[in-house]
């Protein structure tokens, strides 16, 4: 039985987490046979994910939560100022050597973590070294990859990391163009995010939520963290009500151009309510401001990923912000618009649609009645492309299982 370290993802109450690491087990599973996981990612306060798993196979051993003030955060940031390491490091060497012990190969998860759409990925890269010193093949799995363009001595160093791993497994064609106009090929594959891959739990639902899916309901998620990457204003408390004037400006325009159910659907939640992550309080905020549950609901199930997958499965086309929020949809078929911040989306819409035809880019999109018109045109085009998602689902999988099988040729038939 072959042992597989997880490294680098978060919690699963980031139901896009999750997704991935389901969505690999499935794949494993599936080409492999039986496997054995050990977990190590990047807890939030609260996670409860070892209490809740449910598959047996994975062993979580996540890395320690360094709290401000704490002595391993102080720790960090000395190490930060003084000796180059990122604070993050401090405090995971011990449980990534545990991680590695017995591994036979490992996986660097979490999907856009090798990019600065939210921080440089220092410790990521510190992490993928710490592998290779092992000698235990490395391979980022299912990534979107930079661009580091913006800092250009950066990426000088970046390009240097990326060509010792063993194997870059991107998840778009955005990403492996970027690495080949890097000079990256030799170790580079493109593949599907592995989510693709994560089957739907079919599961009763309260009564409300039932009504809405068996009429022509949009499915929408929409994410406090746009107001993150926007920071129009430089503060995070106002750019979060100006996102929230917007995005409510979204739904009311949606509902009253579309006349249909409305459907909102968290994404990623929080267990110590922390505004900043959790789609639940950003879409009840929206949901308190229209108040017509008649056809505006938010969905309040806690759903695990696959559960999750189920629901937006039975919505006639989506709407999402969270990026495995739109590979749910788009793997179970539904007409989806991407709403992106970043490459990744342009990425997906490019490789799904072959256009942006059905993209809301938020740096330059926030006019209610232009995102309006594009769901209505989706809404309407929605058979032709569901039918066009369906065509292309077999290549997309086939993408991911050819991903699986040449790392068991490449590095664990041999061992």
């Amino acid at each position: 039985m072959k042992t597989i370290s997880f490294l680098g993802n978060g919690s699963y109450s980031n139901r896009g987490c999750e997704a991935i690491v389901r969505g690999t087990t499935n794949l494993f599973y599936e080409e492999l046979g039986d496997c054995r996981f050990i977990s190590s990612y990047f807890q939030v306060d609260g996670c409860n994910d070892q209490k809740l798993e449910i598959d047996h196979s994975i062993i979580h051993q996540p890395f320690p939560i360094q709290k401000r003030f704490s002595p391993r955060w102080i720790e960090g940031k000395i190490k930060e100022k003084f000796f180059s390491e990122p604070a993050a490091l401090s405090g995971v060497k011990t449980t990534l050597a545990k991680s590695l012990l017995n591994a036979d190969l490992a996986l660097m998860l979490g999907g856009d973590n090798y990019t600065l759409d939210y921080h440089r990925p220092d410790v990521y890269f510190r992490i993928n070294q710490e592998v290779i010193k092992r000698g235990i093949p490395c391979v980022l799995w299912g990534a979107s990859i930079g661009p580091f363009s913006a800092l250009p001595e950066y990426e000088a160093w970046a390009v240097k990391e990326l060509k010792k791993v063993n194997l870059i497994c991107v998840r778009e064609t955005i990403s492996q163009g970027y690495l080949d106009n890097l000079g990256i090929q030799k170790n580079v594959l493109l593949m599907v995010d592995p989510s693709f891959y994560m089957s739907t739990e079919e599961i009763p639902l309260s009564d409300d939520v039932e009504k809405f899916l068996c009429q022509d309901c949009i499915g929408i998620n929409l994410s406090p963290l746009i107001a993150t990457t926007s920071r129009t204003t430089g503060n995070w408390q106002e750019d979060y009500e100006k996102w929230l004037i917007v995005a409510t400006e979204w739904i009311e325009r949606i509902s009253g151009q579309c006349q249909l159910p409305i459907l909102l659907i968290p994404h990623v939640t929080s267990e110590t309510s922390d505004m900043k992550r959790d789609d639940r309080i950003f879409l009840s905020k929206i949901e308190q401001k229209l108040g017509r549950k008649d056809q505006i609901l938010l969905l309040k199930e806690d759903l695990n990923a696959a559960q999750l997958k189920y629901v937006i499965s039975r919505t006639k086309i989506f709407l999402g912000a969270r990026t495995h929020s739109t590979f749910a949809a788009i793997s179970t078929c539904v007409p989806t618009i991407c709403i992106g911040y970043s490459q990744k989306a342009q990425g997906v819409s490019q490789d799904v649609y072959g256009n942006n035809d059905w993209l809301i880019d938020t740096k330059s999109t926030v006019d209610p009645s232009e995102v309006a018109s594009k769901v209505t045109a989706l809404y309407q085009s929605r058979k032709e492309i569901k039918q066009m998602l369906s065509s292309k689902l077999p290549h997309f999988k086939a993408l991911a299982r050819n991903a699986v099988q040449k790392i068991d040729e490449t590095f664990l038939k041999n061992d």
